[in-house]
């Protein structure tokens, strides 16, 4: 992948691989309890990634899904967290606020 997508390229992939693991094990670690389901998911990613490094699996595009059902799980967590909920606003506020023409 060095090859194909440079130095840069290779820190861009590294990074976001990187940062799905980071959180995935911040969600473990929380005690969430999609952090179950999530645990078996982060380890059979990490012995996917192991074995693309002798055999390239992730060069076809049917095998991308596998980078992307723990970026799944990490949304779901995202989208439940309290910070977020709290953060909402309420669905009948946001439906009944109309502009008037001195807030345009």
């Amino acid at each position: 992948m060095l090859f194909q997508t440079g130095l840069v390229g290779f820190a861009l992939y590294t990074s976001g691989v990187v940062w799905i693991f980071w959180t995935g094990a911040r969600i473990v670690h929380a005690g969430h309890p999609l952090g179950l389901e999530l645990l078996p998911v982060l380890i059979g990613s990490l012995a996917f990634l192991i074995a693309n490094a002798t055999n390239p699996y992730l060069a076809k595009y049917d095998y991308l899904w596998i980078i992307f059902l723990p970026v799944a799980y990490i949304n779901l967590w995202l989208l439940e967290s309290p910070q977020r909920a709290a953060s909402r606003l309420p669905l009948r506020w946001s439906l009944s606020f109309r502009p008037t023409s001195s807030s345009v």
